[in-house]
């Protein structure tokens, strides 16, 4: 099941961040990986769960996964290095996609990626924006096999370290009707 974060849900969604970051390492992506950040933080999650846009995937009370659904318009993402497909207003973003090494490769994160999907759906939003590293090959593929399309490349304002992102779209299909 796939439900809103609360704060006691604080230290497992940082397990599910630890384990990425650690992930991240050992593939050789510098993705959450700057020596100088400790990006993203247990303050941020615990940020996104006060926001209330943190999301988890829970099976009988164990947090497999996190992410983070963000309605307006990211900063980030204003100017990239090709075009997005919607330039309509707002859109989903999905942030901080995080599994347990333990579920990795079992479909935590698609179940993650059709919840967004389906909220932006329910919201009548004209799409879902996601970035990700370059080096992040696992999850482009999980990003392209969830029907979503590559539209260039955009640079992150909060970081000076490796700040250079892929970023995907998926557009509603009601969007897509004229």
């Amino acid at each position: 099941m796939i439900r809103k974060a609360n704060i006691s849900d604080l230290d497992s969604c940082y397990r599910c961040i630890l384990d990425a970051k650690k992930y991240l390492k050992e593939s050789e992506s510098t993705q959450w990986n700057d020596p100088n950040d400790d990006y993203p933080s247990k303050d941020t999650i615990l940020n996104d769960i006060k926001n209330g846009t943190c999301y988890v995937y829970d099976d009988n009370d164990e947090i497999f996964g996190m992410c983070v659904f963000i309605v307006g318009e990211d900063e980030n993402y204003k100017i990239i290095n090709g075009c997005w497909l919607s330039s309509q207003l707002p859109y989903l973003t999905i942030h901080r996609i995080a599994v347990i090494c333990d579920m990795r490769g079992k479909g935590v994160s698609t179940a993650l990626l059709a919840y967004g999907i389906n909220m932006m759906m329910e919201l009548n939003l004209p799409s879902i924006k996601v970035d990700t590293h370059i080096l992040n090959i696992p999850m482009q593929m999980l990003l392209k096999h969830n029907g979503f399309i590559r539209c260039g490349v955009i640079t992150l304002k909060r970081s000076n370290f490796d700040n250079k992102r892929e970023a995907y779209e998926f557009v509603n299909p009601v969007f897509l009707v004229k």
